[in-house]
């Protein structure tokens, strides 16, 4: 069912400049003041006293263009010319408003319903916001390169809703030795036992070190951390045996807040392989009292294995944490 039809036929050999198949056009010739000008206006709309369903609803729908055995140069879904004056005045031009859709179970506003071709921005078409199947994108390398700008306002930050991890490693010569803990200095070898001449702390059974670092102000407030070592073993092993780290820890604030009482934890890792490299992982740490600028001060130290004590040193590489980031850094220097 067609309610109106508009068809503009050209069958001439010869050139014409403009086809229209339909034009609304609106001029108002008075002095007053007109409250509402529409050029056009569509709406469908379901009466009432009927019990029917539309399946699907346009309230204008274009079709796609065809050009059949010719040529169309290029072609224009839909365009939008540019807004003029005389001697008049124009306050605010909208090219195009979307209402909220309230009423809508699902509002999804606009729509590019395709992964091969997405939003195109400026006057030379240089910038391009798509979605390709897989993975979201910003192209701002089109046309003229460019950097791309994020302006949040004052105090504001681009916040991630779903936090990435990073870390915050500290190589084992930034590390002090406490007293009656001092480990002594041996080095790294590759993967055939030869010294590379790249030398670290080789931690012994009752050995250990102290370090401490801020907690970085892109850290998402409140989330658990992980402390880790990673460290070489170039002893064989019996078998399969056993190296345990202990973690002392405590936090330090600032505006004359005191230290709370350490917290020990610990955590046990199997070594297999000699000259193999290892990461031991402690468990969570509750993040819920952690804030930037925290200090984070810290003992690491071997202790006694629950079993097949592991008879070599274990030489400690770097120390750190893994930690949740939901900005890029902290709205104000000392508060998140």
């Amino acid at each position: 069912f067609v309610g109106l039809l508009g068809q503009s036929v050209q069958n001439s050999p010869s050139s014409v400049s403009t086809l229209t198949g339909a034009e609304f056009r609106v001029k108002a010739v008075n002095t007053g003041v007109v409250t509402n000008v529409f050029g056009g206006r569509f709406k469908v709309y379901h009466d009432n006293t009927k019990v029917g369903d539309f399946t699907t609803a346009y309230s204008i729908y274009i079709d796609g263009m065809d050009a059949e055995d010719g040529n169309i140069g290029t072609g224009y879904g839909m365009r939008i010319g540019a807004c003029a004056v005389d001697g008049g005045t124009f306050g605010t031009y909208n090219a195009l408003w979307v209402a909220d859709q309230t009423a809508a179970g699902t509002n999804r506003g606009i729509v590019i319903g395709s992964d091969t071709i997405g939003l195109t921005l400026g006057g030379g078409q240089d910038m391009l916001v798509y979605y390709d199947g897989v993975d979201g994108n910003i192209d701002t390398s089109l046309i003229a390169p460019s950097d791309l700008e994020i302006t949040c306002g004052a105090q504001k930050t681009l916040e991630l809703q779903n936090t990435v991890w990073k870390d915050i490693n500290l190589g084992a010569g930034t590390l002090s030795g406490p007293p009656g803990l001092q480990p002594g200095i041996a080095n790294y070898v590759d993967e055939v036992g030869a010294d590379t001449g790249i030398a670290t702390f080789g931690i012994a059974v009752g050995e250990g070190l102290s370090g401490n670092f801020e907690m970085q102000h892109d850290y998402k407030e409140g989330s658990d951390i992980i402390f880790h070592v990673h460290w070489q073993g170039i002893a064989a092993p019996t078998g399969t045996d056993n190296v345990q780290w202990q973690l002392t820890y405590t936090l330090m604030g600032e505006n004359g807040e005191t230290l709370d009482a350490v917290t020990v934890i610990t955590t046990e890792t199997a070594i297999d392989t000699q000259y193999g490299s290892y990461r031991s992982n402690f468990a969570a740490i509750t993040g819920t009292n952690i804030d930037i600028e925290n200090q984070l001060l810290f003992t690491i130290q071997r202790i006694a294995a629950s079993a097949n004590e592991y008879g070599g040193e274990a030489l400690l590489a770097t120390v750190g944490i893994h930690y949740e980031v939901n900005t890029l850094g902290s709205r104000q220097i000392t508060t998140k």
